[in-house]
């Protein structure tokens, strides 16, 4: 039987472990090819889930408002476990507010935050077409490796 409770969003919505984990494993040949000591970005995205320190900024911000003591630098995403784990919070916490908001969350949404930032899953073509653009490109690619 598929575990369901691993990434619930809301009692509407959730993912089977295997999608989300799916998605992960996308992103990470998306990213890097799965190479832990990949450095992209002109040097600002580190590990196999290109990492930003915004990212972890953020982590560490959602670990505090969870009442959690874990809180990392931006090296620890060089440890693929802990990019996977930074990558399944974020995620998770941002699904959340996307569920609030319309009402159910989709792999693609999840992909354009990774991708483009907190907002990114949000239609860009009237603000900024090149970003829409580029996010659905970005989709294309985690698609096709899930």
């Amino acid at each position: 039987m598929i575990k369901l409770i691993l990434f619930i969003l809301s009692s509407i919505t959730c993912f089977a472990a295997n999608e989300f984990d799916s998605l992960v494993k996308a992103l990470i040949q998306v990213e890097s090819g799965g190479d832990a000591s990949a450095i992209g970005d002109n040097g600002k995205a580190y590990g196999v889930l290109q990492i930003h320190d915004i990212m972890i900024q953020d982590f560490n911000r959602i670990q505090k408002i969870k009442g959690n003591k874990l809180f990392l630098k931006h090296s620890d995403a060089f440890n693929p476990e802990i990019s996977v784990f930074v990558c399944k919070t974020v995620l998770s916490f941002y699904g959340k507010r996307i569920v609030n908001t319309k009402g159910y969350v989709t792999l693609e949404d999840l992909a354009r935050i990774w991708n483009g930032g907190t907002s990114a899953w949000k239609d860009q073509s009237e603000k900024n077409p090149q970003k829409e653009l580029n996010l659905k490109n970005y989709w294309q690619k985690v698609k096709k490796n899930i």
